[in-house]
């Protein structure tokens, strides 16, 4: 998951990988981690968008870079997992020296 998160691939098709059933992954993966497998994708996909955002890249290259569909998309699971928008974490970010904790 973690080289392949950018094209971010569906249950399935990790699940299959696993040579698990969907729910069989499903159920598996959040019983060892303590999260879905698509909480976790989205983590990747907004630390890497951080990364990109941090190494000067606006937030709509840094969302498609990361493997979001567009920048709402990124805009509204960014807010949802760390509080701020892009921008907002961005700014916070650079005043602090290059990161912010998320909520989460």
């Amino acid at each position: 998951m973690a080289q392949e998160f950018r094209r971010n691939p569906r249950l399935a098709e990790i699940a299959r990988v696993a040579h698990f059933s969907e729910y069989h992954f499903h159920r598996l993966f959040r019983k060892r981690f303590g999260k879905t497998p698509k909480h976790c994708l989205v983590a990747l996909q907004i630390e890497e968008a951080q990364r990109l955002m941090l190494a000067g890249q606006r937030p709509s290259e840094a969302a498609r870079h990361a493997g979001f569909s567009h920048q709402s998309h990124l805009t509204a699971r960014f807010k949802g997992v760390t509080g701020l928008t892009p921008r907002q974490w961005l700014l916070a970010a650079r005043k602090k020296g290059g990161g912010v904790a998320s909520k989460k």
